[in-house]
């Protein structure tokens, strides 16, 4: 999810939400956009990782996105 409006503290917590009441635990959600310091760690509590600014490249958030996956394969693997 990526916003640049400043709503981020309203929308993402709506969509993650909804994610969830619809079935979409395994969703990972990733957001985005103008995200002050201080409002990531209660983004992050909420289920929402990542929260990159303007500018962030491509590369690390594909980078978190893979290391994310990892680390549920491998929590998936142990509780087999």
């Amino acid at each position: 999810m990526s916003l640049l409006n400043g709503a981020h503290m309203t929308a993402f917590p709506k969509v993650a939400k909804l994610v969830r009441e619809k079935g979409g635990d395994d969703i990972l959600l990733v957001g985005g956009g103008i995200i002050p310091d201080d409002d990531k760690p209660r983004l992050e509590k909420l289920g929402i990782s990542g929260n990159y600014g303007p500018g962030t490249p491509l590369r690390t958030i594909i980078e978190h996105v893979e290391k994310i996956v990892r680390e549920r394969d491998s929590s998936r693997s142990r509780k087999s």
